[in-house]
């Protein structure tokens, strides 16, 4: 998608005791900034404010991209995050397993309990329906003449928190607005306000 061209990218790198898992579906779209301000609606469009995207290459390593005006992600300078912490380890782990359609894949240095104990904790964060479908009337002058239907993709939305990731001060202070939608005469108009 060209809207994502404009994401920044790191690869982390592994140095925990527990090795990334990967899935059937191991490309996560994710949007912690989305999630932190409480926004209903689908947030994890490829042009999105704050959009985020986690792929694993291997048990070591991940590619990170990100809206790299809402993030700082480790090192300014650096093109490479080294991930230390046993809890962003899992924490990723915990998103393969959430985002997975039917299959999770390890290899050795990870039991199978522990992939059963990720799958529990995975369990109540799992998507069940991956598209949101919306059907709003719309009002003009006191009377519904015509909805307005609204798809989204479903976001997971875990409560994720990586120690190598922060959101920006510049990105805390935007006002996202609300919106609505009118109905002028004959046209359906999106207003932000």
């Amino acid at each position: 998608a060209l809207l994502a061209t404009d994401l920044q990218g790191k690869l982390l790198v592994n140095r925990s005791p527990e090795p990334w898992i990967t899935s059937d579906h191991p490309s996560v779209f994710y949007n912690q900034f989305m999630e932190w301000k409480r926004l209903a609606a689908g947030s994890t469009g490829t042009g999105c404010l704050g959009f985020q995207v986690f792929l694993p290459l291997s048990p070591r390593h991940c590619l990170h991209f990100y809206d790299g005006g809402v993030y700082g992600v480790g090192s300014r300078s650096a093109n490479v995050v080294e991930v230390t912490a046993l809890e962003d380890a899992r924490a990723l782990n915990l998103l393969q397993a959430i985002n997975a359609n039917e299959c999770l894949y390890f290899g050795q240095g990870v039991a199978q309990e522990q992939c059963e104990e990720l799958l529990r904790v995975a369990s109540p964060f799992r998507l069940m329906d991956h598209m949101s479908i919306k059907k709003e009337p719309v009002a003009g002058e006191g009377v519904v003449r015509r909805s307005l239907l609204t798809a989204s993709l479903a976001d997971i939305r875990c409560r994720l928190a990586l120690s190598f990731t922060r959101v920006l001060k510049k990105a805390r202070g935007y006002d996202l607005g609300t919106a609505e939608v009118v109905n002028d005469s004959e046209t359906l108009v999106l207003r932000n306000y």
